[in-house]
């Protein structure tokens, strides 16, 4: 249930009682990167409306401020464990991992909804064709092509496995320095069931992307998008839009509110419900 609460404080920032003058709070929040009207402020107070999205805005500005991402790589990292401990092969083609169930798998595990698993999931994907995009690290590219030609190849033996074509055409001609046409290549195939086969070895790439990032302590590229557009209240269609173009992936607003809920509290804030069958892939 909403927190309908009245309320003199958002994530530790004052906000004033019920009927103290509004202007010295709404400049207080405006300095901490929030602009809220007036009536607003009085309903949060009043406990009219909850205020959780002011208070994320709040949590988001602090993040960004304080470069903080243990949050976000927290999450991140236990849900990359997670896949990486229910990980199993095929009994007839051992290089290969099993796929069906495997998000399932995930979110009982991490006591998660399958839908916030999927948005996850496709969070972490988007983040990791960003920061490649804009950053040099030929470390963990050489990572990723490892378990992409691993993936590849257990997919392409034996020629007769259906969609064995497509990825022979990827482990032939793919450019291995690229994270993104690696993505443009995959999605290109039948989405569904090839991004569904890829994630159990994906998901090893995510557990080395977190780690080399809870090391470092950077902010990504996403990180930025997003702290940008929730605080400033951008439009979401519009980002998630170019998050697309640029990553070459299903990145929704699913996604969006994951990574958002991610950066801020280290969980999903509410459960998504999935629209699929339990088994369907990621």
């Amino acid at each position: 249930m909403p927190d309908r609460e009245p309320k003199n404080s958002l994530a530790g920032v004052p906000i004033g009682d019920k009927g103290d003058e509004l202007p010295r709070y709404l400049e207080e929040l405006q300095r901490r990167g929030v602009s809220l009207y007036p009536e607003t402020l009085s309903r949060i107070r009043g406990g009219f409306i909850s205020g959780s999205l002011t208070t994320q805005q709040l949590l988001l500005h602090e993040a960004k401020a304080a470069e903080n991402t243990e949050p976000k790589t927290g999450l991140y990292l236990g849900i990359a464990k997670s896949g990486l401990e229910n990980r199993s092969t095929q009994a007839f083609y051992p290089a290969r991992y099993l796929s069906a169930g495997f998000t399932q798998a995930i979110a009982e595990q991490s006591e998660f909804s399958v839908g916030n698993i999927r948005g996850i999931l496709r969070a972490m994907r988007a983040d990791l064709v960003l920061y490649c995009g804009h950053n040099h690290q030929p470390e963990l590219v050489d990572h990723f092509v490892l378990r992409a030609e691993d993936y590849l190849l257990a997919y392409v033996i034996p020629p007769s496995t259906k969609g064995a074509n497509g990825k022979a055409d990827m482990l032939n001609n793919w450019e291995r320095g690229s994270v993104l046409d690696f993505y443009k290549r995959l999605y290109s195939l039948a989405a569904r069931r090839a991004i569904g086969t890829w994630v159990p070895y994906e998901i090893e790439v995510f557990s080395h992307f977190y780690q080399l990032q809870q090391t470092g302590g950077w902010l990504t590229p996403l990180d930025y998008l997003v702290f940008e557009g929730y605080v400033t209240n951008s439009t979401n269609n519009a980002l998630m839009s170019w998050i697309r173009e640029k990553t070459a992936t299903d990145f929704n607003n699913d996604s969006l509110v994951v990574h958002a809920s991610a950066l801020s509290f280290g969980k999903p804030v509410n459960p998504i419900i999935s629209q699929r069958k339990s088994k369907s892939h990621s």
